[in-house]
């Protein structure tokens, strides 16, 4: 069989999966999807194949992009996360899955559409404040830790055992209490750092030294050496696109700059769109967020 008839054969089971989680099922491409799933009650979402990924999104137009919400993302279960797609007008919650050849296809749709609706169903604003995520605090147990390196320079993470799952979390950059221009940028900015990997979640976490910006990657088993190997290569995917901007947004001049040249999702239409999204895999050159 040819590697296109593969794929069309591929996307023809992923239709036919996504018609038994939901309704009014669409295709808009050879491997693209509009449908209806329901959580208590009916949200319209997309469906995708990007390479040997299933990713489902969905609009969450009650989210503001800014700070609290990044610091509520420890909320969401397993396998969702927050996302801001080049020129949207609102942060998208996102479920992405890797097509494992030992698992039926379906059952990866049937997760994929679980966990989007699972999060869907997550209030992240009706908090007066962010929850705190310290590794002392009941939302997470520390775990082994490791370090990644990425052209030349080393990059504290480790596992963590949440309510979601065990997860590998890399710290991107320590931000203490930074001003309300940084806070607004290095919100956009892991948002959209979030939309240009598959797989890896953005987020913040706050403990006894203020914020920490993070990326997380969920482990699939437990964290073996082949586990964790994967875990590097997608973290360290994260610091390429994210770490060296995230640290620099600290100051407050060069957020301001940012959002000037960057703005958020009011003024999307004027906001210079990434680059395509990108697979986990550490690289030499960081696209910018």
């Amino acid at each position: 069989m040819s590697a296109l008839r593969a794929e069309s054969s591929r996307a023809d089971l992923v239709q036919r999966a996504l018609a038994s989680c939901g309704r009014a099922v669409l295709r808009r491409g050879p491997a693209s999807w509009r449908l209806v799933l329901a959580n208590g009650k009916p949200f319209p979402a997309t469906a995708a194949l990007e390479g040997d990924w299933l990713v489902l999104a969905a609009p969450r137009p009650d989210w503001p992009p800014g700070w609290e919400l990044m610091g509520r993302l420890a909320a969401l279960p397993g396998g969702v996360k927050a996302a801001l797609p080049p020129g949207a007008a609102h942060v998208h919650l996102r479920g992405e899955l890797p097509l494992d050849g030992d698992r039926p296809l379906g059952d990866t749709v049937a997760s994929a559409c679980a966990a989007l609706c699972a999060g869907m169903s997550t209030d992240l604003v009706g908090a007066a404040e962010p929850p705190e995520r310290g590794e002392s605090g009941p939302a997470a147990a520390p775990g082994p830790s490791f370090s990644i390196e990425v052209r030349g320079q080393r990059w504290p993470a480790r596992v963590m055992a949440t309510a979601s799952g065990t997860l590998a979390r890399l710290t991107l950059a320590p931000l203490g209490a930074p001003a309300a221009p940084s806070r607004a940028a290095l919100a956009l900015l892991l948002l959209r750092g979030a939309d240009l990997l598959l797989g890896v979640r953005t987020a913040l976490c706050f403990g006894a030294a203020g914020a920490e910006a993070v990326a997380e990657w969920p482990l699939r088993s437990d964290p073996a050496a082949a586990c964790l190997a994967e875990a590097a290569e997608a973290l360290g995917a994260a610091v390429a696109v994210l770490g060296r901007e995230t640290r620099a947004l600290a100051d407050d001049g060069l957020a301001r700059a940012y959002l000037a040249a960057r703005p958020g999702p009011a003024n999307a239409d004027s906001a210079p769109a990434p680059p395509p999204r990108r697979r986990q895999a550490a690289g030499n050159g960081a696209p910018r967020a």
